[in-house]
């Protein structure tokens, strides 16, 4: 498994003390460990789509033009109590988070192979209505076009007052403050508070399965998992062409892409 962060300098994140505490709480309870883990050892992918587990709680759906805040806790607080008990303080997203995550083995190793395809000339997806398209600088845009493409979604911590295992701080980088970067970063609406408190992740710890955990796409919309996977296959077949074709005209990167993504969908079943 990978655990990265943005890096920068001087560095922008910074982690609870707990951060791998949970980091491997969820590894266990989501991934690898009996009926609701993958079988990561065995099968490389973890159930239902899952590509990873995000340290980092969003305030900000930052896919949308304009942008807009998000309090999940609240939102998440409107949901009936689920059949495990109580509020859900984890849930599921299809965006993944670059301040803080850790990568499920195989999804990052197609994620590598994806990124190095679409570097070398092969045409990417447009991901419908985001923001990310437009990018130019940044890994995760094709993190998202491999999420949009396989309908995969990533565990998101939801805890009180939006506290999370990692938060950043805003020091000027590539993107913030950078001179192309014409967009306003206020620390309201990204610096998270740190779990600090052993004993309130002891607490807030959930006892949901996957399966009744609440589910987001990439602009934070209710949604189930399977309608991420059918977008998912649709996307695929949408542009398949456009690869296959690219591929003839340019050979290696394109034809890498296509045999990418024949690797991808076997292993993503249709959750529900």
């Amino acid at each position: 498994n990978g655990l990265t962060t943005q890096e920068t300098d001087p560095p922008s994140n910074e982690v609870s003390p707990y951060f791998y505490v949970y980091a491997k709480l969820a590894l266990l309870r989501y991934a690898v460990s009996g009926e609701e883990g993958g079988g990561v050892p065995a099968s490389g992918h973890a159930a239902g789509g899952l590509l990873g587990v995000s340290l980092y709680t969003p305030r900000l759906v930052e896919l949308t033009m304009p942008r807009r805040r998000v309090d999940m806790q609240a939102d998440l607080g409107t949901l009936p109590a689920s059949a495990g008990g109580g509020v859900p303080h984890l849930y599921l997203q299809q965006l993944p988070c670059s301040w803080g995550s850790l990568f499920l083995p195989r999804p990052w190793l197609l994620f590598r192979a994806y990124m190095q395809a679409r570097l070398e000339g092969a045409p990417g997806p447009l991901v419908p209505r985001s923001a990310s398209n437009g990018w130019s600088t940044s890994w995760k845009k094709f993190m998202i076009e491999l999420s949009h493409l396989s309908g995969g979604v990533f565990l998101y911590p939801s805890f009180p007052n939006q506290s999370s295992l990692s938060t950043n701080h805003l020091e000027k980088g590539e993107h913030i403050g950078g001179k192309k970067n014409k967009l306003t970063h206020r620390p309201i609406d990204f610096t998270v508070p740190l779990l600090l408190n052993l004993s309130d992740l002891r607490q807030l710890w959930p006892p949901q399965p996957l399966d009744a955990l609440p589910v987001r796409d990439l602009f934070t919309r209710p949604t189930r998992r399977s309608e991420l996977h059918a977008r998912g296959i649709e996307a695929i077949a949408a542009h398949r062409g456009v690869w296959r074709s690219h591929a003839r005209e340019a050979a290696a990167p394109a034809l890498r892409l296509d045999r990418i993504l024949e690797r991808l969908l076997p292993a993503t079943t249709a959750p529900r």
